[in-house]
């Protein structure tokens, strides 16, 4: 029997995380039968990919494909979107969080209005352990295209509010059917994503609950602050508006 949900995990020096956010997936409310735990280690330097294979001792559910050469994150998603298969996916990162018992509910919305992509909320940690609650999304008793969906229901976010890939999950035949995979970026190329996602589907619809748990690190490429090195400038820059253009272009 095929997985119900692929969990693709990006990894790169993750290995003080990747562990957390393993047994975070597994503390679920659905046999581990019923879902993959896909960790893409890209050329780590620390030992992320001991620290994995410790987890697959214990884990049957839990599958590494380790780069030759570095390809960013984006890349070590797009190998996790080939080798997936389950008939959904979500994306997550290796230093976060997934929220106990929420896989049950999730695939219940999925499977029974037959969606491409469902979003939910999260709630944000930062490293003095204190939770911030973000709800952006409302609750959606329609199956909508990604634009009537964002026309409706986004409000004054606009396409800001469907732009974090892990508040999401995505149906694999979709994503493959419509060739959707991440640019070739070293920071943003999540957000062109989400954006080419949200262009291109036909049935989506959101929920409240919040399911996911972002852990705010000052170390981390969105939380380093003032010490983005010049590729990571450049990414988000010149590489970023090129990408935009083509979504205009669309």
């Amino acid at each position: 029997m095929l997985p119900k949900i692929s969990f693709i995990l990006p990894c790169y020096n993750v290995a003080p995380y990747v562990g957390r956010c393993i047994e975070s997936i597994e503390n679920q409310d659905i046999p581990q039968s019923e879902y993959e735990i896909i960790c893409v280690d890209d050329c780590s330097a620390d030992n992320t990919v001991e620290v994995i294979r410790q987890y697959q001792q214990l884990m049957p559910n839990i599958v590494l494909i380790q780069h030759e050469t570095n390809k960013t994150s984006g890349g070590a998603r797009n190998t996790g979107i080939e080798s997936a298969k389950g008939e959904y996916i979500w994306f997550v990162d290796p230093d976060d969080m997934i929220r106990p018992n929420v896989l049950r509910r999730l695939y219940a919305c999925v499977s029974s209005l037959d969606l491409e992509i469902l979003m939910f909320n999260i709630d944000i940690r930062y490293e003095d352990q204190i939770i911030e609650h973000r709800i952006v999304h409302q609750h959606c008793d329609e199956v909508l295209s990604g634009v009537d969906y964002i026309a409706n229901y986004a409000g004054r976010r606009g396409i800001y509010c469907v732009t974090a890939i892990y508040e999401s999950i995505y149906k694999r035949s979709f994503l493959l059917e419509r060739h959707l995979r991440y640019p070739k970026m070293k920071a943003g190329e999540d957000i062109i994503f989400a954006w080419k996602c949200m262009l291109e589907v036909q049935r989506c619809s959101a929920i409240e609950d919040s399911c996911y748990i972002y852990i705010r690190r000052l170390n981390s490429v969105t939380g380093h602050v003032g010490k983005l090195n010049n590729v990571v400038i450049i990414s988000r820059s010149v590489l970023y508006a090129c990408e935009l253009q083509k979504i205009l272009n669309q």
